[in-house]
C-alpha cells in the first residue's frame, strides 16, 4: 500500500485544526514508515499497537485497530499521534482524533494475516487462483440504477406491488444469498440459488417441524409460569370467500426485560357454518317453525343489546317447534344435543331480568319527544326490580307508565 493512496483515503491528515505538535509527528512519520517499523522483530519492541481504551467506541473498526506507539526510555510507550493501525497486519491509516477522524476505510480494510490464515486452508495454488475476499464494498451510482432497473422491471411485469421491496423476508433471503456468494468468492452456479415451487411444498412441512420443536418448550414453560394466553381469531379471506380460524399465542418473559411475543400458532379453513342472520334466513329454518305454530327465531346483533331479549324471547315461545324440528331425519345432527343443554328455568329467568331493561330502554328512547322526566322514575323501577321489590302484594309486576300517552295511573314506583 503506497503512502499517497492511504493518505488521500484516509481524509486530510494535516488539517489547519491540527495542533502543531501533531503536525510535527505527521511530517516525521508516514504510513509506510511506520508499517514498517512496526513489524520490525526487534526485542524489545520499539514501536507497537496500542489498543484504543476509550469507554464509548461507535465504530466497530477498533475491535482490529489501535494507535501506533513508540517507545520510550523508561520502557514506557507514546502514542504517535495522526494515524491508526491494524493490530494484525500492521496496515496503517491517517487517522486524527479531534474528532474530525473517520473510520469508513478503517472498516473496508482486509487483514493480509487473517485471509492468508484462510487461505492456507486449501490447495497450495488456491492463493493465487481465488480473489481475495474482501468487505462489504460500496455499489457506485450506476451499478445501484442497474439493480433499481431490474427490480422496476420484475414488479411491473409481474404485477408485484411495490412494498415487496420493503418486505423483511426478501431482505434477508437476499442477505444470504450474498453471504454464501462472498464465502465462495462469488463463484457459485447461478441456477443453484433457485428452488423450484415444489421444493418449497415440500419443505414446509420439514421447517413448520423444526420450529414446532424449537417453540415446544417455550410454551410449555410459559403455561406453567402462567403467563400464556391464546386467543382465536377467526376471519374470512375476501377475495376467495373462505372462512379461517387462527390461533395467535400471547406471553410475556418472566425474565427482567419483560418483553412481550406475540406470533401465530396455527391457522386452518374453518368448515361450520357460520351464524349469520343471512346464512340462518338460507337455511329457512323459520318458515318451518312457522308453519306449526310457533314464532320465528330473533337474530341477536351485539351492538344492538335489546335484540339479545327478542332472540331469548322467541328461544323460549319456539323451544318445542325447534327441538322437533332438528330431531328430524332433514335436520338431525349434532345440534339437537346442544339444543339439550339449554336450562330453560334459567333462561326464563333471564328473560324476566331483561324485560324490565326493555321496557325501560323503549320508554326512555322516544325519538325527539322530551323523556328526561322518566329518567328518575325508570332508574327507580330497575332499582326495585333488581332487588326483587318491584311486585305488589298479590306478587303481580308493578308497571310504570308513559306520561305521554295521557296514562295518569299512579303506581308506587313513581
Amino acid at each position: 500500500m503506497s503512502d499517497t493512496d492511504k493518505t488521500a483515503s484516509s481524509g486530510t491528515s494535516s488539517s489547519s485544526s491540527n495542533s502543531s505538535s501533531s503536525l510535527n509527528v505527521s511530517q516525521q512519520y508516514s504510513t509506510s514508515s511506520l508499517e514498517i517499523l512496526l513489524k520490525q522483530k526487534d526485542e524489545p519492541k520499539q514501536y507497537i499497537v496500542l489498543e484504543n481504551k476509550q469507554k464509548h467506541l461507535s465504530s466497530p473498526a477498533w475491535s482490529t485497530f489501535g494507535f501506533p506507539a513508540k517507545r520510550l526510555s523508561d520502557g514506557s510507550y507514546e502514542r504517535i499521534m495522526g494515524f491508526a493501525s491494524c493490530s494484525d497486519c500492521k496496515d496503517t491509516y491517517t487517522y486524527q482524533s479531534d474528532g474530525s477522524g473517520s473510520t469508513k476505510h478503517m472498516l473496508r480494510h482486509v487483514c493480509s494475516k487473517s485471509s492468508s490464515s484462510e487461505t492456507n486452508q486449501h490447495g497450495p495454488m488456491d492463493k493465487f487462483m481465488k480473489p481475495r475476499k474482501s468487505s462489504s464494498v460500496k455499489l457506485c451510482a450506476q451499478e445501484r440504477t442497474r439493480i433499481q432497473d431490474e427490480f422496476t422491471k420484475w414488479i411491473c411485469s409481474s404485477m408485484r406491488p411495490f412494498n415487496l421491496m420493503s418486505d423483511p423476508g426478501m431482505k434477508t433471503t437476499l442477505k444470504t444469498i450474498v453471504d454464501i456468494c462472498v464465502k465462495h468468492g462469488g463463484s457459485i452456479d447461478f441456477e443453484d440459488i433457485f428452488v423450484t415451487p415444489a421444493t418449497i411444498s415440500n419443505n414446509v412441512n420439514r421447517l413448520a417441524q423444526h420450529y414446532r420443536s424449537l417453540i415446544q418448550p417455550i410454551l410449555i414453560k410459559q403455561a406453567e409460569c402462567g403467563a400464556l394466553a391464546i386467543c382465536p381469531d377467526l376471519w374470512t379471506d375476501n377475495h376467495k370467500k373462505i372462512n379461517y380460524l387462527g390461533l395467535t399465542v400471547y406471553f410475556v418473559t418472566s425474565d427482567s426485560d419483560f418483553e412481550l411475543y406475540t406470533f401465530d400458532l396455527c391457522c386452518s379453513r374453518f368448515n361450520e357454518i357460520d351464524k349469520t342472520g343471512e346464512s340462518v334466513l338460507k337455511t329457512g329454518l323459520n318458515k318451518v317453525i312457522e308453519e306449526p305454530g310457533g314464532l320465528a327465531l330473533k337474530q341477536e346483533c351485539i351492538v344492538r343489546w335489546l335484540s339479545l331479549s327478542n332472540m331469548l324471547e322467541s328461544i323460549d315461545a319456539s323451544i318445542e317447534y325447534i327441538r322437533s324440528l332438528l330431531l328430524s331425519k332433514s335436520f338431525k345432527n349434532e345440534w339437537h344435543f346442544k339444543l339439550n343443554i339449554i336450562n330453560i328455568d334459567a333462561l326464563k329467568d333471564l328473560i324476566s331480568l331483561l324485560s324490565e331493561f326493555k321496557n325501560v330502554s323503549l320508554l326512555v328512547q322516544t325519538g325527539t319527544r322530551p323523556s328526561l322526566h322518566m329518567a328518575c322514575i325508570s332508574i327507580n323501577k330497575l332499582e326495585r326490580h333488581l332487588n326483587g321489590t318491584d311486585a305488589d302484594e298479590e306478587g303481580e309486576i308493578i308497571n310504570i307508565y308513559d306520561r305521554h300517552e295521557g296514562n295518569n295511573e299512579r303506581n308506587d314506583s313513581d
